[in-house]
């Protein structure tokens, strides 16, 4: 029976008593809180991420465009001066 007891009171020292089960608890909740804080602000910096790929995507798009118009303004613009070159000589009676 001595054996029995000694093995109780080894358990039951052993086991944590309720204030320390409740700081458990409470350290439990405060690393809770501060996981779903991290997961919303992972959260926001993800869809921020995902605007701004698409906001770089778009303005790619855009500086193709640009890039395509400038070559045709460039080209209008050699055109012109073949023009201009034309009439000049046609001014001056085909002489430059």
């Amino acid at each position: 029976m001595a054996d029995l007891s000694d093995e109780l009171r080894q358990r039951l020292a052993a086991k944590p008593d309720q204030w320390t089960l409740e700081w458990w608890r409470q350290q439990y909740q405060e690393v809770l809180k501060a996981y779903r804080g991290a997961t919303h602000a992972m959260n926001l910096a993800l869809a921020e991420f995902e605007d701004a790929q698409k906001e770089i995507e778009t303005l790619r798009q855009k500086i193709l465009l640009l890039e395509a118009d400038r070559a045709k303004i460039g080209e209008l613009q050699a055109r012109v001066e073949r023009m201009a070159d034309f009439l000049n000589k046609q001014k001056n009676g085909g002489k430059l």
